[in-house]
């Protein structure tokens, strides 16, 4: 997890042409996931029966097919992103808008703190992509202070070195997601 400024987070993506899912959750406002534009390309291709290997990399907008397709993939994450969250509390994302051109996104003000998550994402052995959650931090403060009231009743009886070995282990643990 990364804590940046959210007008960052969107001139990075300048770099690469990128496909952003705009999500609101009742109670928590908007969040944002972003995901390299040959990714989706790549990814409707495999919906599609396609190899999902040749993307043209100057492809820089969605067709009306591939962003009618975008949306199936965007409602797709709904479900999984609440039940990422369920351990820790309800939510019910809902897909409100998909979009290629970032300008008008309106997920947060533009120096408002963000915290993002990267995921990279290989559908071959020649392509990766990345995934990116994107989460202003009004977005997260009500989980915050429920994860604070709970963590009070507990005793602080912590074994970093357990923790450190924990961390690394599960970064480095490969994960199959399909969908």
């Amino acid at each position: 997890i990364e804590e940046r400024v959210y007008q960052d987070i969107i001139k990075d993506n300048d770099e690469k042409a990128q496909v952003y899912f705009i999500y609101e959750v009742q109670g928590f406002g908007r969040m944002m996931v972003t995901c390299e534009l040959t990714l989706i390309i790549a990814y409707i291709e495999a919906m599609l029966g396609g190899m999902a290997d040749v993307v043209d990399a100057n492809h820089e907008d969605l067709t009306a097919v591939e962003e009618r397709l975008a949306v199936r993939i965007g409602t797709a994450l709904e479900k999984l992103l609440a039940d990422m969250w369920q351990p820790v509390v309800d939510m019910n994302y809902t897909l409100s808008k998909v979009e290629t051109e970032p300008q008008f996104l309106a997920v947060a003000t533009a120096s408002e703190a963000c915290f993002s998550v990267k995921f990279e994402i290989k559908l071959s052995d020649d392509f990766r992509g990345f995934m990116n959650l994107h989460y202003p931090r009004k977005f997260l403060e009500p989980i915050l202070d429920l994860l604070r009231t709970s963590s009070s009743d507990e005793v602080d009886n912590v074994d970093a070195v357990w923790d450190a070995a924990l961390q690394k282990s599960l970064e480095q643990v490969p994960l199959t997601v399909r969908l």
